[in-house]
């Protein structure tokens, strides 16, 4: 009796009480990861390690959140993750067919805060990146942000939050508002525009398809080149070039 019912546990989908509550742990531990962060000044003072703490605690409360997602709905969450309808290449293709609109709002977005007298900060791992050396370090920014990343926040957003969201809405109010969560959970005002079309474009994908595999390969392609246009820009020095 108990192992049926267990049986029955695993093939329930995410539900709106599921979604308020990840999206209310997000909101409580960044909170309080703001907070111990501001109560030693060894974190606050120093930029670089203001960075690497966010960094560990965003990495931390998705692999957390992934691990609860999994226990809780496994035979759901697998089967989101079942071989992928289309091939993952595709992925690239519509990546690059999508990138001159997402490039056209975030330049759109950043002219608007330049207007307004706010300098855009570069995002954590972007920073990271522009101030480390160290390979391991290089290494550790580069899985995360184009592996770990992909996997996590896709399995969390489109996996979980937005079929929740679908099961109380239309696909559409759904879509933006999954997309508004992805982008506000980022903690980057800068690039919440950026942030919510792209989160827009997933959302799309996982309602026409069913998968997370679509998704997550654009995710990758998406942090992909953001990565190495950042070390382009590190090894090439065009910023030292610039402000020469």
């Amino acid at each position: 009796m108990r192992k049926q019912k267990l049986s029955v546990n695993e093939k329930k989908t995410p539900d709106f009480v599921t979604a308020v509550t990840i999206i209310s742990v997000m909101v409580a531990f960044s909170l309080f990861a703001s907070c111990v962060a501001g109560k030693f000044k060894a974190i606050s003072s120093d930029t670089a390690f203001s960075f690497v703490w966010g960094l560990f605690n965003t990495i931390l409360l998705m692999l957390a959140l992934v691990y609860y997602v999994f226990k809780r709905f496994r035979t759901y969450i697998l089967s989101v993750l079942k071989k992928p309808p289309i091939p993952l290449s595709r992925g690239f293709l519509v990546y690059i067919l999508f990138f001159p609109g997402l490039l056209v709002v975030t330049l759109a977005s950043f002219t608007f805060f330049r207007i307004l007298g706010f300098s855009p900060m570069p995002q954590q791992v972007m920073y990271l990146y522009l101030e480390t050396d160290s390979f391991y370090m290089l290494f550790l920014l580069f899985f995360t942000s184009c592996i770990v990343a992909p996997f996590t926040e896709e399995i969390i957003f489109r996996g979980v939050i937005y079929p929740a969201l679908r099961e109380r809405f239309r696909a559409p109010a759904a879509i933006l508002l999954s997309s508004t969560i992805f982008a506000l959970m980022h903690s980057d005002i800068f690039v919440f525009a950026g942030l919510f079309a792209f989160g827009i474009l997933l959302a799309y994908l996982f309602e026409k398809h069913e998968n997370l595999w679509l998704p997550i390969s654009v995710h990758f392609f998406n942090n992909l080149f953001a990565n190495i246009a950042v070390l382009i820009v590190k090894y090439t020095h065009i910023i030292k070039t610039l402000e020469g």
